[in-house]
């Protein structure tokens, strides 16, 4: 059986995720501007998550009072812009899915890619952000609907990128499972 998550943690749970087909995998400067693009927004995504993380404090101090205001008046009008954007995009269904910097797996249903084809997956890691990465590759295997696609093109700084989100997402559901069972 294919595995295109090999034995790294992955994230999963639902996102947009939306495929086409390409004919031929990007040229390296296409494939170059994809990649910072992909590791442009996975840093905006990580450093909105931080600031948040950051300002949780019982620390009295004025200026970090401050700061931590302004960066909650700002985190609502990111939210508010994100909206907007969410109206006038057309941004795919929620899908339950499992990716790392390697690959992704998920249920296309009906008319799917096929083994073998050579796809440009775009996903959606944030609705805060309303923008998708989006990671080139090839279809690995497909099991009554259920996609596999290794990604091929992606730069060690993106894949690095990947493997944050993915272990803060994994970090998290942890905490949360503890939380839960205590």
């Amino acid at each position: 059986m294919v595995d295109v998550l090999a034995e790294h943690i992955y994230y999963e749970g639902e996102l947009p995720v939306a495929w086409s087909t390409l004919e031929a995998l990007p040229e390296w400067p296409v494939l170059a501007r994809l990649n910072q693009a992909d590791e442009e927004l996975l840093e905006v995504i990580s450093g909105q998550e931080q600031i948040r993380n950051d300002f949780v404090t019982d620390d009295e101090d004025s200026l970090t009072t401050r700061l931590g205001d302004i960066e909650s008046k700002l985190n609502l009008v990111i939210d508010l812009v994100g909206q907007l954007l969410r109206q006038n995009l057309i941004i795919p269904a929620a899908t339950q899915l499992r990716f790392n910097a390697d690959g992704i797996v998920w249920r296309a249903g009906e008319g799917g890619p096929e083994v073998g084809a050579l796809v440009m997956v775009e996903l959606y890691p944030s609705m805060l952000i309303p923008r998708p990465i989006r990671l080139p590759g090839r279809v690995a295997a497909v099991t009554r609907g259920v996609v596999q696609v290794a990604f091929e093109g992606v730069g060690a700084p993106l894949a690095d990128l990947i493997h944050k989100y993915v272990f803060r997402y994994h970090r998290r559901a942890v905490a949360l499972a503890r939380a839960a069972r205590g």
